[in-house]
């Protein structure tokens, strides 16, 4: 079948130019088959593909660039060609869950505005590696903030007095990276965590979160320093 663009009036954001010489090349390779897979979908690789791909977040945390493009992208595609885009998924070895938007590339031949505006976030992508950086703001501290809460309660102290502790010893998490801790370990910001919480009330109560090794009002405050 021989491809052809559509006339149409872009209606992304400003600033997403496409290349229209590089759309048909860009169709015709995203409706080839992968030799390596099997799908279901009858739609793939006939009338519609799957672009910015990126394993899911909820199994790693180490492509957090990649699945803020996926969802950016699929935000301002769904919103701009709603009956064009959908979002999808399929499962891989590697993290046995990926996530991606489904577009359809033609209709009886001639190439959809919604691919045709993906192609142009595809190649913005190669001056700048994010879509929209207030989402991948937004997201990295969506996960940030997931993990400390875990790995707070899995020390025993409290999200708060974690967060006081990274301030107090200028420590950060950077998620697919973990904690910079280049001049304090992990055990030392636990450790004043823990010190943030033992407070007189739970030195007097006697609380789960009252670790007297750390504790001032139980030994002297030169031993728990």
């Amino acid at each position: 079948m021989e491809l052809t663009l559509a006339d149409f009036e872009p209606k992304l954001r400003a600033g997403v130019e496409v290349d229209y010489g590089k759309v048909i090349d860009y169709a015709e390779g995203l409706l080839e088959h992968p030799a390596d897979s099997a799908w279901r979908d009858r739609e793939l690789w006939d009338t519609h593909t799957l672009m910015f791909a990126a394993p899911d977040i909820a199994l790693t945390d180490d492509y957090l660039g990649d699945y803020s493009n996926y969802r950016s992208a699929l935000r301002m595609l769904s919103e701009a060609y709603p009956e064009d885009v959908e979002d999808a998924s399929f499962g891989h070895w590697t993290y046995s869950r990926f996530v991606a938007v489904k577009i359809r590339v033609h209709r009886d031949g001639v190439i959809t505005p919604a691919f045709t505006e993906a192609v142009g976030l595809i190649e913005a992508l190669e001056d700048y590696a994010l879509i929209d950086e207030d989402d991948y703001c937004e997201l990295r501290d969506e996960v940030s903030e997931q993990y400390l809460k875990q790995y707070a309660q899995e020390a025993g102290v409290t999200y708060e007095n974690l967060c006081k502790a990274m301030d107090t010893l200028d420590v950060y998490y950077e998620p697919g990276y973990g904690f910079e801790v280049s001049y304090t370990s992990e055990e030392e910001l636990v450790a004043e965590a823990k010190k943030l919480g033992n407070t007189w009330e739970a030195h007097y109560y006697a609380g789960e979160t009252h670790y007297p090794e750390h504790c001032g009002y139980c030994v002297p405050e030169e031993v728990t320093a």
